[in-house]
């Protein structure tokens, strides 16, 4: 089984355009998502899918400065450029990632990965209804065979936009969410998300907090929790 992981990347933000690009210990803030995710136990690949727009040349850059295989696709048809990205990788597995949650811990993701491979669902992740990590920690798994069986059965725009939805409303499919192994990973009020330049600059100072990319939610919420000056006033702790 060929497990990959995909990070959804794009120039184009409405409310920060950018953002990915943006730097952070001396980096893009992609760049420095690919290289905590590359240190995976369990994906085999991370690869990049972006868009066919010339504002999306400079993601190109970076993944092929870093060696990262890239797909170009549909900007706003998401599931298709998806499916597409993970044809052409030959995938098996999906692990699905966007470019706008930087601060992902490889940990996490090994630890949705193994939750599917033992047992027998149809999609697993930590992010749902039940969501303790904080945002911005979100994980998807599911298989490549059911990411195209959705794209061929529903031209809904919003299924098409939202790469995984028709997945994980669907009644149809067994779904598994995983939540924290201990109390102290729970902090849901955080968001490592970056949609504003107020997020942005607060993933900046978590991010710049440590040496380098080797850092992991535990890590993170140590800091915090030394520095509770640092969390912006909403994702305090109730």
């Amino acid at each position: 089984m060929k497990i990959t992981l995909s990070i959804e990347a794009r120039m184009t933000s409405t409310r920060l355009p950018g953002k990915v690009l943006l730097p952070a210990q001396g980096m893009p803030l992609l760049e420095l998502l690919i290289r905590k995710v590359r240190d995976s136990r369990l994906v085999q690949e991370v690869i990049v899918a972006t868009t066919t727009n010339a504002t999306d040349d400079p993601v190109v850059e970076v993944c092929r400065r870093l060696e990262a295989p890239y797909h170009r696709g549909s900007e706003h048809d998401v599931l298709q450029r998806v499916v597409d990205a993970h044809k052409a990788r030959k995938t098996d597995l999906i692990v699905q990632l966007t470019g706008d949650n930087p601060l992902q811990d490889p940990r996490l993701v090994d630890q949705c990965v193994q939750h599917f491979l033992d047992n027998a669902f149809d999609y697993v992740s930590n992010s749902g209804p039940t969501r303790k990590y904080p945002d911005g920690m979100n994980v998807q798994v599911y298989p490549f065979a059911l990411l195209e069986e959705s794209c061929r059965l529903t031209q809904d725009p919003k299924f098409h936009e939202h790469v995984s939805m028709y997945i994980y409303q669907g009644e149809q499919y067994k779904k598994s969410f995983v939540g924290p192994l201990a109390e102290d990973e729970i902090w849901p009020e955080l968001s490592f998300t970056v949609d504003t330049r107020p997020e942005y600059e607060f993933v900046k100072s978590v991010a710049e907090s440590f040496p380098d990319p080797r850092f992991g939610l535990r890590d993170i919420l140590q800091l915090l929790r030394e520095k509770p000056e640092m969390v912006p006033a909403p994702m305090r702790k109730k």
